[in-house]
């Protein structure tokens, strides 16, 4: 008697309610024992993830460059704020004396004057074309082998 006739004999005698329970035992073997292979990186699940949140997320949404913001006419809302919050007589003072302080201080400041450094200009001569320029000293490595900017640039 081969394996198979062996099987075959033994599932006759078995009833329906056993190989029902002998089968779904066997199914639950096989999930627990599926073998799951979770990739990293940028995969195919990624990039189908990033196009459905991009097409959902700019889907009837005005953005500031779409609609220019008006600031002329909107109102000083820390200004009615101020003006109704109750404030205690110290309180009060204070902030009277940080006003004046900020109005003393705009009227002092003035534009600062971009510091530079002193640069000279002197003579030079190109070592190609032997045209004479006045440039700054800071640009020119060595007199003797200074080429003016049509010499540099000649050729390209």
């Amino acid at each position: 008697m081969n394996k198979k006739e062996l099987i075959a004999k033994i599932l006759e005698k078995l009833s329906e309610e056993e190989l029902q329970q002998l089968v779904s035992e066997e199914k639950q073997d096989q999930d627990e024992h599926k073998h799951v292979i979770k990739r990293r990186g940028s995969g195919h699940n990624k990039r189908k993830r990033k196009t459905k949140n991009n097409k959902n997320n700019n889907s009837g949404k005005e953005y500031s460059k779409k609609s220019p913001m008006i600031i002329e006419n909107r109102t000083n809302k820390f200004e009615d704020f101020i003006n109704s919050v109750s404030l205690d007589a110290t309180e009060q003072k204070e902030l009277a004396k940080a006003s004046k302080e900020d109005e003393i201080s705009r009227k002092n400041t003035s534009p600062k004057q971009k510091s530079k450094r002193p640069s000279t200009l002197i003579d030079v001569t190109c070592s190609v074309c032997r045209k004479n320029f006045n440039v700054s000293r800071n640009l020119v490595g060595s007199l003797d082998r200074w080429k003016c900017n049509s010499c540099c640039c000649q050729g390209r």
